[in-house]
């Protein structure tokens, strides 16, 4: 028979347990309500060994008028403990804690010859104590506490006698034990405080990482929701557009099979959406965690504006690179340049665009920003680093993406592009680019 290992409890493992136990962990608080449920619990537990000290002090002294007072006290503390347990009103039972730990000082006061020093030592805590567990709402403690010494000075000062209860043998003990006892008290609570706040500040940190992190995923889902239904509606508006002028039959036929399985794999992406939708659990996780509604942002205007071209002008001959690794969107986009009177060149991945464009001579080039091998953001930070090198002529570059979003313009604007185009688009945006590049002075 073997038997397994026993633990080994170390004091750092036991404070946390009680600062779990203590701090309601598993509970639904926010980060203030837990540094104040961990000041009060602690504070009251601090209090409860205390007063259990001196109830067995004054219990050996003989002191039971004292000791009845103090048991009170400390029935009245586990008290308060208890309802903040059970969630019942924080700020209500920090301020009857404070009422029982007033009514322990003040006994000790009464029954310990009246308004000694260590008396006065004790009087003391009880404001610092109010202030830290009910926070400002303690400062009303203050008042409170000067009455009470006022009234004691008063009746001492009408000749009323306060016995001592404690032998005369034990006296020097009793005082140098009511100081350290003040002491301590203050102390603790003050590094408990400052190591609820700093636990409080690391779980704001915590909150807000957890923020970031839900942003970013909030992101790359638009962005991934973006690409599943942008890229392959921008290939079935093409193949719609190639299937309206092709005159062939049976190519006719191969177009519509592959609009066909390009719009199963689109209604498959939303059903998968919808079955998201329908799935109210599911659903009520995504509000949490992207906090607002699903929105494609609106790109399609941003770079189709341009002026009216003159009726009269017949148009300048450009020569086009596309670079597009899809090869019906390529198709689509060769044609319709080359309906616009431009002389078009294709790559199919990022490298070969590259070469394509390091020889020059492009007045404009379609890039992909998800090429294969080498994607648009680096080939175009490699074609203006080699174009600044040599000293070569600055070609325009033109991003494509379905991530119709800010940031991915952004991005191509960072890469060194001169703009974005957001996919699906059609021919009269490719236009209004076209006039774009062919008159300078509108670009």
């Amino acid at each position: 028979m073997t038997f397994a290992p026993r633990r080994r409890w170390s004091f750092r493992d036991l404070r946390q347990r009680a600062d779990a136990f203590l701090s309601l962990a598993g509970r639904e608080l926010d980060i203030e309500q837990r540094r104040r449920v961990r000041l009060v619990n602690w504070g009251g537990a601090v209090m409860a060994v205390m007063l259990s000290f001196w109830i067995l002090n004054q219990v050996a002294y003989g002191a039971w008028p004292l000791a009845a007072w103090q048991a009170g006290s400390l029935l009245a503390t586990l008290a308060g403990m208890a309802a903040v347990r059970r969630g019942r009103r924080l700020l209500l039972w920090a301020h009857w804690m404070c009422l029982a730990m007033m009514g322990s000082v003040f006994s000790a006061a009464t029954y310990s010859g009246g308004l000694t020093p260590a008396s006065l030592s004790l009087m003391l805590c009880v404001p610092v104590c109010a202030v830290v567990l009910a926070g400002r709402g303690g400062l009303w403690w203050t008042p409170v506490m000067i009455a009470g010494v006022v009234g004691m000075a008063l009746a001492e000062r009408q000749g009323v006698v306060f016995p001592y209860l404690t032998p005369e043998e034990w006296r020097r003990f009793d005082t140098v034990m009511t100081w350290l006892t003040s002491f301590l008290g203050i102390t603790l609570v003050f590094a408990y405080n400052h190591a609820a706040c700093a636990r409080a500040e690391r779980d704001q940190e915590a909150a807000l990482a957890e923020a970031r992190s839900v942003s970013d995923a909030k992101t790359r889902f638009l962005a991934s929701l973006n690409r599943e239904i942008r890229e392959p509606l921008h290939r079935i508006l093409g193949l719609m557009v190639l299937l309206k002028e092709e005159p062939a039959a049976e190519r006719r036929r191969e177009l519509g099979g592959e609009a066909r399985r390009i719009g199963q794999a689109l209604a498959g992406a939303v059903e998968g959406i919808l079955r998201l939708a329908r799935d109210e659990h599911l659903l009520e996780i995504q509000r949490e965690r992207l906090a607002g509604p699903l929105r494609l942002p609106e790109w399609k205007n941003a770079h189709a504006a341009a002026k009216p071209a003159p009726a009269a002008t017949a148009p300048v001959s450009l020569r086009v690179l596309v670079a597009e690794d899809d090869p019906v969107s390529r198709r689509l986009l060769v044609r319709n340049l080359a309906e616009l009177g431009c002389e078009v060149a294709e790559a199919g991945d990022g490298r070969a665009a590259l070469e394509a464009l390091k020889g020059g001579g492009f007045a404009l080039a379609l890039i992909d920003c998800q090429l294969p091998g080498l994607d648009g953001f680096a080939l175009a930070r490699k074609l203006r680093r080699f174009e600044g090198e040599i000293g070569a002529r600055r070609q325009r570059l033109i991003g494509m993406s379905a991530e119709a979003s800010a940031a991915q313009a952004e991005n191509c604007t960072a890469a060194g592009m001169d703009g974005f185009l957001p996919k699906p688009f059609g021919r009269a945006d490719l236009e209004a680019l076209l006039r774009q590049v062919r008159s300078p002075a509108e670009s």
